[in-house]
């Protein structure tokens, strides 16, 4: 069991969690910032980012599911507006990340 992400948390020494937007049947979403966006000057760094819940990220194939997940919502990208931007995986965990405003 892994301790539960809050506030002011760092993740992939990147994205700083400012706060919950929602929690659903996989995981919860948070508005994040960009620390990387910020220090080059990006005015909209902020993203949301899901991270998946216990159940899923004990899963051996959670990775498959967040980026399956990714790439449906990808297609959805259309011109000035992105559905999501990213998908990341590392031991730590599993992530997605959208463009928040």
């Amino acid at each position: 069991m892994t301790a539960p992400l809050c506030p002011g948390d760092l993740l992939a020494g990147r994205y700083q969690l400012e706060r919950v937007l929602g929690i659903g049947g996989m995981g919860v979403v948070y508005r994040a910032r960009d620390l990387l966006h910020e220090q080059f000057g990006e005015p909209r760094s902020s993203v949301a980012l899901k991270v998946l819940g216990e159940c899923f990220s004990e899963c051996p194939d959670a990775h498959v599911l967040l980026y399956s997940e990714f790439s449906l919502t990808r297609s959805l990208c259309t011109r000035g507006w992105c559905a999501c931007s990213a998908s990341m995986s590392t031991p730590a965990g599993s992530w997605l990340f959208s463009p928040w405003n």
